[in-house]
């Protein structure tokens, strides 16, 4: 994301830049998806948009554009403020969001039975910032900016970026799925 140029650009293996989208406000996080699309996080604009990789088009947009922290099955009524950064879930996962504003870490994903992306928060209280442990929907945040999934792990990894001047950012995680078990046989061959 080229923040302050207000674009999606991208460089090839010989150098070469080229812009992929424009009529952003501040994108800052970017998440390759299935089929040749980007996941973007408009922050300024408060949404969150998904574009092709191919062509810069325009496939669907999250978030009304308005503060908030709305949940939604309708991707026009859900709220956002100032998400940073977004990462894409294997599988039906879907897109964990870093929704800084609201100190939440929040998630899209295909409502298949409405044929619509619904959002739904995961973890954190809206509006209130902290840096406090437990359980996903007793855990605050403080601002978060950055977020890295481990799929073998289940873990995923946030970036807590505000604090008193003395503690700084933190380094978080959450545990999503179940760690997948370790391989315990010790030879090679057929049964």
């Amino acid at each position: 994301a080229d923040s302050l140029n207000h674009a999606i650009r991208k460089i090839d293996p010989a150098n070469v830049v080229t812009t992929i989208a424009i009529g952003f406000n501040q994108p800052n996080g970017i998440s390759a998806g299935a089929n040749d699309t980007l996941w973007v996080a408009d922050t300024r604009s408060n949404q969150i948009k998904l574009i092709s990789s191919v062509t810069g088009a325009l496939m669907a947009t999250i978030g009304s554009g308005n503060v908030g922290s709305a949940n939604s099955v309708i991707p026009t009524l859900t709220e956002f403020n100032r998400p940073r950064n977004l990462v894409v879930l294997s599988g039906a996962g879907g897109v964990l969001i870093a929704d800084t504003g609201n100190n939440l870490i929040r998630r899209v994903t295909t409502n298949s039975a409405l044929m619509t992306l619904s959002t739904e928060t995961v973890a954190g209280l809206a509006g209130v910032a902290g840096r406090v442990d437990g359980t996903t929907n007793t855990a605050t945040f403080n601002a978060p900016i950055g977020l890295l999934s481990d799929p073998e792990s289940g873990i995923l990894a946030v970036v807590d970026s505000s604090g008193s001047a003395a503690e700084g950012g933190a380094l978080r995680t959450i545990q999503l799925t179940a760690p997948l078990e370790s391989i315990q046989q010790t030879t090679l061959g057929y049964l």
